[in-house]
């Protein structure tokens, strides 16, 4: 089976699909640590879970500033906005931060009815946020570190980098530096 381009960048994130969403993701190799994610079709309350465990798995992986490009996104529910909400908790904990790009005003609309406009951060050029978000220096330590196996998503914590077994699936993998976790048959 093909790798798809979102499994090259962190593996296993496609294992799971889901119809009404579509998550592509792009980053940037002179931009460590900075993912951007194109959202395409809707989070609704049935996605919601999916969407913010596949964000969970990019976060997990090392990366602490998300840029949500929005220009495809044509619905967000309550739950939708509640996903949003917890995804920036978790960013906030492992010291990142996260900003939507392109959003459309009817989607904009569900965060100021729902009073979390002033949550987050909105951005209508592109540019403008990648050159903020470069600026921003990265945290200098990211451990300890809570991630996700890589195989069954267990959620895990480590005060180190180092090679690991998880204890659910036996998986090994290896913790980088960086914070980025990847299985050990993918290691060169």
């Amino acid at each position: 089976m093909p790798t798809s381009a979102n499994d090259s960048i962190i593996p296993g994130f496609d294992d799971r699909k889901n119809d009404a969403l579509d998550i592509i993701l792009e980053r940037d190799p002179a931009k460590p640590g900075l993912m951007r994610i194109h959202l395409s079709n809707r989070i609704d309350n049935y996605n919601a879970p999916y969407f913010q465990r596949s964000i969970e798995k990019v976060i997990f992986s090392g990366y602490r500033r998300l840029v949500f490009s929005c220009a495809a996104l044509g619905y967000v529910s309550s739950t939708g906005v509640g996903a949003f909400i917890n995804i920036m908790r978790t960013l906030k904990s492992q010291g990142g931060d996260m900003v939507f790009t392109c959003m459309q005003d009817r989607v904009r609309d569900v965060f100021d009815i729902l009073g979390f406009a002033g949550y987050f951060t909105f951005c209508d050029d592109e540019k403008t946020i990648f050159a903020s978000t470069e600026q921003v220096a990265l945290p200098t330590t990211i451990f300890p570190l809570v991630f996700s196996c890589p195989s069954c998503s267990r959620r895990m914590k480590t005060g180190k980098p180092g090679k690991f077994a998880c204890s659910s699936c036996t998986t090994r993998f290896v913790v980088l530096k960086d914070g980025r976790v990847k299985p050990l048959k993918n290691l060169v």
